[in-house]
């Protein structure tokens, strides 16, 4: 069992961890031999750095005050191995209108001589970046970090917003010894005070005058270590959320601050989203012709999301609001917003009906279901209305974008669409279209090895993946040796079809070696390397699994058999399912005179599945290893 611990906190800058009688400081500035000396942690032998403590004091003043809300979050980490030195750069995010930073104080401690040698940084040597619209980062690295080094740092973050209390973090990628978190809130304020995650802190809530005090303590608290799957790491890990729902100010009524996505697009009119919506069309002499070009619709709607895609190069910037797009489209470059802004003046100058899709890429997590801010959403795309009443969703950020294709990223399961009400907003992104992943291979098998041919065609989202490893081998002769590699096959031909399309074919002429021993053949049961690994690593997981996808994939192969050979053993043939059909797979291997026909389908359905389905996943992908590692065995009659 965890044990949490809670010092009175008047005392709590005195304190040390009693954890097998080391010595901890809890007060920032002390530093302990103990903590400069460790070179690793008990709890987690594996840890490249530990948390040794870390605080968070919040206070919130009654709405009014010059300053509305203030937090000072201070840090202390051991760095154990070279991979943690990254910790020593730090960036903190805040909102650009209404909080600043400071106060900000780092130092690094290093065993020089006997001796602890402290290092510290210039408050000079930090710098501000935009990263939204409405969020900046203030950036700095601690200097003389190294192996073995003891970091801490603090900063002050003040808010005249009394509505917005940021998640308290208890959990990280790195275990916490120690994490003491106070939370003052004034009794004219209400909020929702949720823990989410699979750690539980020890929390407690008091009353002391006018205010609510709020501790939350833990200790010992495990790193969130990544797992293959997960969209975003942040969804699962154990915060602590404050939700605003009412103020009690005096001399007015008592105000209701539940958000709701009504609210949410009011918002955004005011800061001029629906203006941009109705720009003018700045591609109007190529959209006028390209109208006359394409009558049939759809083909136009993919027409002029290729002129914008042509046009313009997305600069890896999510935003919400854009910056002059016009000038941006004669730069040849710009944000999400620059772009997907003119690709809707240009669908809109054909005469098309558009509508955005607020978002949150799946690296920034779910949007909320209750209480919503514009601060949730990153960027968005767009849904186009055909006159026959058709929808179609385009974005115009990913050169291999397409009709209901946009980049893997953006397949949010939960996004808003703009100006619709609370219950009938929501649309699921995460499964436009059929991805299909297919393998056709026909050869000839000799006591040499095969010889024949390969197609691979891939539909939808796979060819993200396919397109980005072939522009980054550097060359199509570069590609051509990574296949081999993958295949263990030597490749005499090779060409690739229809690449700008999301449709993309591959065909490959190839010869491979085989196993063989006496007068035995042993050939994989796929016969090339399909499925042959199992996909889940791990035999436990408290975490959900999430697929990026849904996709049917399927391997065929026609292998004629050289003469005087026969089929002395071939695996049994499988079908089974998993998760309410979630998942499928069908392996069978027929025997037809001469010829060898594999046939091996794999369908993932459903992607998300709880951790109670666990077992039974980790079970299905363990039998589908299983088949593809076991062995066709053929042996030569005469």
């Amino acid at each position: 069992m965890i044990k949490l611990l809670i010092c009175p906190v008047l005392l709590f800058g005195m304190c040390l961890s009693p954890l097998s009688g080391q010595d901890f400081s809890r007060k920032f500035g002390k530093i302990t031999d103990y903590e400069v000396d460790m070179t690793s942690y008990e709890q987690d032998t594996s840890a490249v750095a530990v948390y040794l403590y870390e605080e968070t004091v919040i206070k919130m003043y009654q709405p009014g005050s010059s300053t509305n809300a203030d937090r000072l979050y201070s840090v202390k980490i051991k760095i154990l191995k070279p991979e943690g030195v990254s910790l020593a750069n730090v960036g903190i995010p805040y909102r650009s209108r209404g909080e600043r930073i400071s106060d900000m104080e780092a130092t690094a401690y290093n065993r020089v001589d006997d001796k602890i040698e402290e290092t510290r940084l210039n408050r000079n040597d930090a710098v501000t970046e935009k990263v939204t619209d409405n969020v900046s980062l203030y950036k700095f690295s601690i200097p003389n970090v190294r192996e073995g080094s003891v970091i801490e740092y603090k900063y002050r973050t003040s808010s005249s917003n009394f509505t917005l209390i940021d998640p308290i973090r208890i959990q990280h990628d790195h275990p916490v010894v120690y994490s003491y978190s106070k939370v003052d809130i004034p009794d004219a304020l209400a909020f929702n005070v949720n823990t989410t995650g699979g750690y539980r802190p020890l929390a407690e809530r008091t009353k002391k005058g006018r205010s609510y005090i709020y501790t939350i303590t833990g200790e010992d608290i495990p790193a969130l270590k990544p797992e293959p799957f997960v969209w975003c790491e942040d969804d699962f890990e154990t915060k602590v959320t404050f939700e605003l729902r009412s103020a009690n100010i005096p001399g007015t009524p008592i105000y209701n601050f539940s958000g709701t996505w009504e609210k949410v697009d009011q918002t955004l009119e005011q800061v001029g989203f629906d203006k941009h919506l109705g720009m003018r069309n700045p591609l109007r002499k190529e959209v006028d012709q390209l109208t006359s070009d394409y009558p049939d619709e759809r083909e136009r709607v993919r027409a002029i999301l290729k002129l914008v895609l042509d046009r313009m190069n997305w600069n890896g910037q999510y935003r919400i609001l854009p910056n002059e797009p016009h000038k941006r489209l004669d730069e040849g470059s710009g944000s999400s917003a620059d772009i997907n802004f003119i690709l809707n003046a240009a669908l809109r100058g054909a005469g098309f009906t558009t509508t955005p899709i607020l978002l949150a890429p799946r690296r920034y997590g779910r949007l909320p279901l209750a209480n919503p801010s514009v601060d949730n959403l990153r960027t968005f795309v767009l849904l186009v209305t055909l006159s026959d009443g058709k929808n179609y969703v385009v974005d115009g950020t990913d050169p291999s974008n397409d009709i209901n294709l946009i980049p893997v990223e953006l397949m949010v399961d939960r996004a808003r669409i703009y100006g619709a009400d609370n219950a009938s907003g929501w649309i699921n992104l995460s499964a436009l279209t059929p991805n299909i992943y297919r393998i056709l291979v026909t050869c000839t098998l000799n006591e040499t090895g095969l010889t024949g041919d390969m197609t691979r065609f891939v539909q939808n989202a796979r060819t993200y993946g396919l397109k980005n490893s072939y522009r980054n081998a550097g060359s199509e002769d570069k590609y051509v040796e990574s296949l081999e590699t993958d295949y263990g096959m030597t490749i005499s031909s090779y060409a690739i079809e229809n690449f700008d399309t999301s449709q993309v074919t591959e065909k490959i002429d190839f010869t491979m070696g085989v196993e063989s021993a006496g007068d035995f053949i042993y050939l994989n049961a796929p016969v090339i390397d399909f499925l042959t690994t199992n996909l889940l690593t791990r035999q436990e997981r408290v975490r959900p699994v999430e697929f990026p996808y849904p996709e049917k994939a399927s391997l065929t192969v026609v292998m004629t058999l050289p003469e005087g050979y026969e089929l002395e053993e071939a695996p049994e043939p499988l079908n089974i399912s998993a998760c309410n059909h979630g998942v499928e797979y069908l392996y069978q291997a027929l025997w037809n005179g001469d010829q060898l026909v594999v046939k091996v389908d794999l369908n993932i359905n459903t992607l998300l599945y709880m951790a109670e389905e666990y077992p039974d996943l980790f079970e299905f992908f363990g039998l589908v290893a299983e088949k593809g590692n076991a062995h066709i065995i053929l042996k030569k009659t005469r």
